[in-house]
C-alpha cells in the first residue's frame, strides 16, 4: 500500500492495537470499503502510537476514502472518530487551522455521543494551549464541565445523552485556572482550584506537589480571605480523610505545618491542634484494620463550594467542506503529493530538522505549480505553503525568490512576525504588516506577546513616550508566561524617568500576578533594593505580599526564614514611614540617625543626601547623591536614563560647595554615560550631559586654583 510503513505491525501488534485503540467497533465487516476502512484506521493509529504522524495521517485519509455511504455504514461515528484522528496528526506537526477545521466537523459528525464529543474538546484544548488562544480554551472547559455533568448543551448537541462523562483530572483543572489567572478573572481560577480539591481530594503520595495544591500556592498572593480560609479548611479536611499509613508521615507533617503557617500569616485564622486531628485519624485507621475493613479504599469527597455551569454562547461549528476521493485516486494524484509533502515537511520543521524540511517544502513547491498552486492547505495556498516552510526551515540557507503572501493563515502571520523581530534593518522591518499579522492570531500567542514587547522596547529606546504608554497599557491588559519581560521593560523605563514610585507599584503587581517560581523569586529580589520608593499604600501591600509568598517556600522546602519576613514591617516598613514623617518636619538629624542604621537603597541615599545638605555637610551631600545615582542607573541600566534629572541637579549645586574626591569618578561615570547616549543616537541628551561634565569639571579646577 503507498504511503504506509515499510513494515505492517505484526498481528500481535494489530491485536493490542485494536483492543486499546479508540475506535470502539460497532459493526460486523460485510464488504471491502469496510475492510479498508477498518484497515486504515488501525495502520493509522498503530503509526500515530509509533510516533510516525505523516504516515498515520495518509493511513487515515485513506481510512476516510473508503467510507461510501451507500455501500459502508448507516450511522456517521465512524466517519467522526476518522476525522478527530486526522485533526489529531494535524495539531501534531503544527497545522493548527487545518486540525481545527477536522476537529469541528467531526463534532458536527459526532451528534449526541457525548464521549466523542469530550475527546474532541480534549484535542481542542490542545491545540488553543499550543496557539494561546485563552477564549477557547475556557469555552471548552466549560462544555467538558456540562458533559461531565451529564448536562444538555445549547449549541454543541441540544438533545446531549449519553454516559456521565469522566470528570476533569486534576492536570486539566490546574490548567484551567491557570488559563483563568491569565485572563484577568482569579475569582474564577480560584474558584475551580478549590472545587478540585473538594471532589478529588489531595494526592497522598504527592502532597505539596499535587497540581492543584501547587497552582493554589504558585497563585496564592492573588488569593482573597475568604479562598484562603476555604484552602485552610480543605488542609484540615486533608487531616481528617488521610490515608495514615507507614510512609504518609512527610505528607502529614505537610497538612499541619502549612496550617500553622497560615495562621501565623493571616490573623482571621484560628489556630487548631492539628497534631490531635492525626493522632485520632491514625487510631481510627487501626480500628478499622483491626476490624478486617479496608481502610485504604475509595476516598471520600468533601465539596465546599458549589458547582456553577456557565451557559455556553458558542455558536453551532461550521468548518471546509470535506471530500473524498477512491482510494486509486488518492495514490496517484498530485493532490496528495503535494499534502503528503508538505505534512512531512511540517513535522520535520515542528521537531527542528531543518535540512529535511527543508527538502520537502522544496519539492512540494516544484509540484504545487500551475492549477495546483492554489490547492488548500492550512489555511493558505500548498504554494504559499511551501514558501513559507523553505523561509522558515532556511533552505540551502537562501530565501526562495518568490515572497511568501501574508493571508488569513496563522503560518503566514506568524512569519510574519518572526522576519519582523529578526530583520535587523529598520527599512526592511518597516516591510512587515505586524498589525494585521497580530490580528490573526489569537492575542495570547507567544510570538504576538513578543512582538508587543520588541516594540516597548524599541519605543523605550526612541523614547516615544506616548507609544511606551499605550504599548504597556494593552500589554498589561493580558495575563501570560511571557509578560513579564514587558513588565521589566517598563520598569526599568518609569527608573529612569524618575517614576520611581510607579516602577515599584509596577513591578509588585506584576509579582502577584506571576505563577511562576522562578520569576517571582527575582522580581522580589528587586522589591527588597528598592521599597524605598515605594508609597505608603504599597510598603503595606508588600509587607503583606512577601510574607504570603514566604509561605510558599517554606511549605515546598526552599527557605526557612519565615520569622525574618514576618518582622519585616516591624523591623524595617515602620522606621521607613518614620523616618519619611521626620523628613516631612524637616528632623534632618533624626532621618539620618535611622537612614544610616542599614538603610541603603537608592532612595534611602537622595534622602541622606537632602538631609546632609540641609544641615551642612556638603561633601557627605555629595557622596551620598552619587551613591544615589549611581544604584538608580544600575537599575535602569545606564543608557536609559533620561537628562536633566534630580540627581545631576544636586550633584552640580554640591560640586560647587565640595572638596570630595568623588568629583573625578563623577566626570568618568558621566563621560561614560555620554558614550552610551550617543550609541543609542541620542545626541540632544549627549549634548547636555557634555554641557554638565564641562560645568562640574569648571568647578573641580576652581577648585584645585
Amino acid at each position: 500500500v503507498k504511503n504506509s510503513p515499510n513494515q505492517i505491525p505484526s498481528v500481535k501488534r494489530l491485536t493490542s492495537i485494536v483492543n486499546n485503540s479508540p475506535f470502539p467497533w460497532r459493526f460486523e465487516i460485510t464488504n471491502g470499503y469496510q475492510e479498508g476502512f477498518v484497515y486504515y484506521a488501525l495502520l493509522g493509529y498503530a503509526n500515530e502510537q509509533d510516533g510516525d504522524i505523516p504516515v498515520a495521517y495518509r493511513c487515515y485519509q485513506n481510512s476516510l476514502a473508503c467510507i461510501d455511504e451507500d455501500k459502508s455504514f448507516d450511522h456517521p461515528l465512524p466517519r467522526a472518530e476518522i476525522y478527530l484522528a486526522i485533526g489529531r496528526t494535524c495539531l501534531a506537526a503544527g497545522r493548527y487551522m487545518d486540525a481545527k477545521d477536522w476537529l469541528d466537523n467531526a463534532f458536527l459528525e459526532a451528534g449526541d455521543n457525548l464521549q466523542l464529543q469530550a475527546a474532541i474538546d480534549r484535542v481542542l484544548i490542545r491545540r488553543a494551549n499550543e496557539i494561546g488562544d485563552y477564549p477557547e480554551i475556557i469555552f471548552l472547559y466549560q462544555h467538558l464541565e456540562q458533559l461531565a455533568g451529564g448536562q444538555k448543551t445549547e449549541d454543541r448537541g441540544q438533545n446531549a445523552k449519553g454516559k456521565r462523562i469522566t470528570e476533569l483530572s486534576k492536570s486539566e483543572i490546574a490548567n484551567y485556572a491557570q488559563i483563568l489567572f491569565y485572563s484577568r478573572k482569579d475569582r474564577e481560577g480560584f474558584s475551580k482550584l478549590l472545587e478540585g480539591i473538594c471532589n478529588l481530594g489531595i494526592d497522598n503520595n504527592l502532597g505539596v506537589k499535587d497540581p492543584l495544591v501547587d497552582k493554589f500556592l504558585n497563585n496564592i498572593m492573588r488569593a482573597d480571605d475568604d479562598e484562603v480560609k476555604y484552602f485552610y479548611d480543605l488542609l484540615g479536611w486533608a487531616i481528617v480523610d488521610a490515608r495514615a499509613k507507614a510512609g504518609d508521615e512527610k505528607y502529614l507533617a505537610f497538612l499541619c505545618n502549612a496550617r500553622t503557617l497560615f495562621c501565623k500569616v493571616y490573623d482571621f485564622l484560628e489556630p487548631e491542634d492539628d497534631l490531635e486531628k492525626v493522632k485520632k485519624r491514625i487510631d481510627e485507621v487501626k480500628k478499622q484494620i483491626a476490624n478486617g475493613k479496608n481502610p485504604f479504599g475509595d476516598e471520600k469527597k468533601y465539596s465546599v463550594i458549589s458547582n456553577r455551569y456557565l451557559r455556553s454562547t458558542r455558536r453551532m461549528r461550521g468548518g471546509s467542506k470535506l471530500t473524498t476521493k477512491k482510494s486509486g485516486e488518492i495514490e496517484e494524484s498530485p493532490e496528495v503529493v503535494i499534502d503528503d509533502l508538505l505534512m512531512l515537511a511540517d513535522w520535520k520543521l515542528k521537531y527542528k530538522d531543518y535540512e529535511s524540511a527543508g527538502t520537502n517544502y522544496y519539492l512540494a513547491s516544484l509540484i504545487a505549480t500551475g492549477k495546483f498552486a492554489s490547492l488548500e492547505y492550512d489555511g493558505t495556498t500548498a504554494q504559499n505553503a511551501a514558501i513559507i516552510g523553505m523561509i522558515q526551515s532556511k533552505y540551502k540557507d537562501q530565501r526562495p525568490k518568490n515572497k511568501f503572501v501574508l493571508d488569513e493563515s496563522y503560518r503566514s502571520a506568524e512569519l510574519t512576525l518572526k522576519l519582523y523581530l529578526s530583520t535587523t534593518n529598520d527599512e526592511q522591518r518597516a516591510e512587515y504588516d505586524t498589525d494585521a499579522a497580530m490580528k490573526i492570531l489569537p492575542k495570547y500567542d507567544n510570538i504576538v506577546i513578543r512582538t508587543l514587547t520588541y516594540k516597548l522596547k524599541k519605543a523605550i529606546n526612541d523614547l516615544n513616550l506616548q507609544q511606551i504608554e499605550n504599548l504597556y497599557s494593552k500589554i498589561n491588559k493580558y495575563g501570560h508566561k511571557e509578560v513579564y519581560n514587558s513588565a521589566f521593560l517598563y520598569t526599568r523605563y518609569l527608573i529612569s524617568i524618575n517614576k520611581t514610585a510607579k516602577a515599584f507599584s509596577t513591578l509588585l503587581t506584576a509579582t502577584i500576578n506571576e505563577p511562576d517560581y522562578g520569576i517571582r523569586k527575582m522580581n522580589m529580589s528587586i522589591l527588597n533594593q528598592s521599597w524605598a520608593w515605594a508609597s505608603k499604600k504599597d510598603i503595606f501591600v508588600f509587607s503583606r505580599k512577601q510574607l504570603v509568598n514566604q509561605i510558599f517556600l517554606v511549605i515546598i522546602g526552599q527557605s526557612w526564614d519565615f520569622g525574618a519576613n514576618r518582622d519585616w514591617m516591624q523591623k524595617w516598613g515602620a522606621r521607613e514611614l518614620q523616618s519619611r514623617k521626620l523628613f516631612n518636619g524637616k528632623k534632618y538629624n533624626q532621618v539620618l540617625s535611622i537612614l544610616n542604621n542599614r538603610f541603603n537603597q537608592p532612595g534611602h541615599e537622595f534622602r541622606k543626601a537632602i538631609c546632609y545638605a540641609e544641615i551642612g555637610k556638603t561633601n557627605d551631600a555629595f557622596n551620598a547623591m552619587f551613591n544615589a545615582y549611581k544604584k538608580r542607573c544600575k537599575m535602569a541600566e545606564q543608557e536609559e536614563l533620561l537628562y536633566p534629572n534630580p540627581e545631576i541637579d544636586y550633584l552640580q549645586r554640591f560640586a560647587k560647595n565640595t572638596n570630595s574626591n568623588n568629583i573625578s569618578e563623577l566626570i568618568d561615570f558621566l563621560n561614560k554615560h555620554k558614550d552610551n547616549l550617543m550609541k543609542c543616537k541620542r545626541k540632544e541628551e549627549s549634548d547636555l550631559l557634555s554641557t554638565i561634565i564641562e560645568n562640574i569639571k569648571t568647578f573641580k579646577n576652581n577648585k584645585t586654583k
